[in-house]
């Protein structure tokens, strides 16, 4: 027996999150209405957020930019976390008609196999969005327990919501890209039910109305693969970043006293299993989907369904791989250009550590 799904739209806390942090404008989650008054508090909240984050970041970025090679690398992640907000604000905004068309299409063929009863949908697609909403939470509140200097509230504010809008972001993808695997495998799973001639006869009005959804379901893909590469792509970039800064940190921690060495360390460790969850959850549904042997046998457009980021790279693991191998390249790197220099006169063993512990940046 097909079990009816839970309304995937309106009740889906990925949206209602995602609304009421300024990075989804819509009335009541993907309505297909923008509207003024909420995208006013979404504009304002992420231009708070923004400044927020620029003022409680401007003295703690000192310290860390004496190294010549740590500028760019730490400018660029520091940079993406500001721009989070706006540029997904942005790119919702300017993109709104092509997504309202989108959800719009989803929610029509969805609506058409719960017509034609077939509603066989994943549980673990509705139940994925709580883990993207209490992920960052948990790292948030693991890395600011175990930090031995807490940094200012301001900050904290800010990088607590900086990863769950990170998170969000990549959730509301990674469901809708779920929610078009369910709904083909429903189709194709009825397909294969009928082998007799009769069968098909008999089911030829639920079968036409299959054949209309399913004609929709590769261009509801690939506007959807529109409206969020650019976000992704930012996503991404932030992930490599931060992933190589936080590694890079934890082979500097290795020089230190352990007992000093602890109180930093976990902080560090939190913020990459953050970012390898993030990544883990943006190519997980993707590459599923896209390398479904079912979506290239049955879909009859002469067109593959691939995810990417504007077309840099395909949303699967092989982005994972090159992920790791170039940041474990680039923290080779760092580490040998981090390495100090032979001098006939060290400073005192508390001034150095000192200036490390004020120069560490709680990302």
């Amino acid at each position: 027996m097909p079990t009816v799904p839970p309304k995937s739209f309106e009740h889906n806390p990925i949206f209602t999150v995602s609304a009421f942090l300024g990075l989804f404008p819509f009335e009541k989650g993907p309505t297909f209405g923008l509207d003024k008054l909420l995208f006013v508090y979404s504009f304002v909240f992420a231009a708070a957020v923004t400044l927020i984050g620029g003022l409680s970041m401007l003295d703690d970025l000192t310290p860390l930019l004496t190294e010549s090679y740590n500028q760019a690398i730490i400018l660029a992640y520091i940079g993406g976390l500001i721009l989070v907000f706006p540029c997904s604000l942005t790119c919702a905004f300017l993109k709104r008609d092509v997504l309202q068309q989108t959800f719009r299409a989803l929610k029509e063929i969805q609506s058409t196999f719960e017509k034609i009863r077939l509603s066989k949908f994943n549980k673990l697609t509705h139940l994925l969005p709580l883990f993207d909403i209490s992920v960052p939470l948990l790292c948030t509140l693991l890395t600011y327990v175990t930090n031995s200097n807490i940094p200012g509230t301001a900050y904290g504010t800010f990088n607590g919501l900086t990863l769950m809008g990170m998170a969000l972001i990549c959730g509301q993808l990674s469901f809708l890209v779920d929610l078009i695997g369910d709904i083909f495998d429903a189709g194709i799973d009825f397909l294969n039910e009928m082998k007799l001639s009769l069968i098909i006869k008999r089911h030829s009005k639920r079968i036409s109305e299959l054949v209309k959804a399913t004609n929709k379901l590769g261009s509801a893909s690939c506007s959807l693969n529109e409206v969020y590469s650019d976000q992704i792509l930012v996503m991404m970039s932030l992930c490599f970043c931060g992933f190589s800064i936080h590694l890079y940190y934890i082979s500097m921690l290795a020089s230190l006293p352990d007992g000093f060495k602890f109180d930093l360390l976990l902080p560090q460790v939190y913020s990459v299993l953050f970012y390898c969850y993030v990544s883990w959850r943006v190519n997980q549904s993707s590459a599923e989907t896209s390398g479904k042997n079912k979506l290239r046998l049955h879909i009859s457009m002469k067109r593959e369904v691939v995810f990417t980021a504007c077309g840099f790279f395909n949303l699967d693991y092989t982005l994972v791989h090159s992920m790791i191998a170039s940041a474990t390249t680039y923290l080779v790197i760092l580490i040998q250009f981090g390495k100090p220099e032979t001098v006939d006169q060290q400073p005192p063993a508390s001034t150095a550590m000192t200036n490390f512990t004020t120069s560490q940046l709680y990302l």
